[in-house]
């Protein structure tokens, strides 16, 4: 099965510092739309997050479930499973992006095709699991993405979610070529 890997704040939904509430929750402009094009090309959809608030007791595993639940309303149910890794970055655990312990355990969870499978998102650690794991990685410049830009290399560059929901489409039938950047 195919999969496409997303990361949550800054790539589908707006960075906020440590998101608590559900009434935050505000979708990148154009992400619905996206998440529908990738559901109808028949990708699965996953969220993998870095919460670190929850390792340093800023916010709690079950803010960030509230916070879930408020996305997976905006986004009609069309994402089919978060992974969380709630470690401070200083503790480098496994399930921390760039290491792949979320992606094992949805490989482990789900029959997914790594290497026909993407990993999007608006950091290098996003591009760097890619890499990890044998996926392609996009560097979406929402978020955080335009202070990344020249500090890693994607696959793919896209100005948003909605404009690499775009590239797959075009790309359907046609050879996937690297080091492309799409509005």
């Amino acid at each position: 099965m195919r999969c496409i890997f997303l990361d949550r704040d800054g790539t589908i939904v707006r960075e906020r510092n440590f998101m608590r509430y559900p009434w935050e929750v505000e979708p990148v402009p154009g992400a619905v739309e996206a998440v529908r094009r990738m559901k109808e090309l028949g990708y699965l959809l996953i969220v993998i997050s870095n919460q670190s608030g929850v390792g340093r007791g800023i916010i709690t595993m079950e803010d960030v479930l509230a916070v879930e639940q408020r996305i997976r309303e905006i986004f009609s149910g069309m994402i089919d499973r978060f992974y969380y890794c709630p470690s401070r970055p200083e503790e480098n655990a496994w399930c921390r992006k760039p290491n792949p312990g979320m992606v094992e355990d949805a490989m482990r969870e789900f029959d997914i095709d790594i290497k026909e499978s993407w990993v999007v998102g608006d950091r290098c650690s996003d591009v760097e699991l890619a890499d990890r794991v044998g996926a392609r990685g996009v560097l979406v410049l929402t978020g955080y993405g335009q202070r990344f830009v020249n500090r890693c290399s994607p696959f793919l560059i896209a100005s948003d979610i909605l404009a690499f929901a775009r590239y797959l489409e075009r790309s359907v039938d046609m050879p996937l070529q690297s080091g492309i950047q799409t509005q």
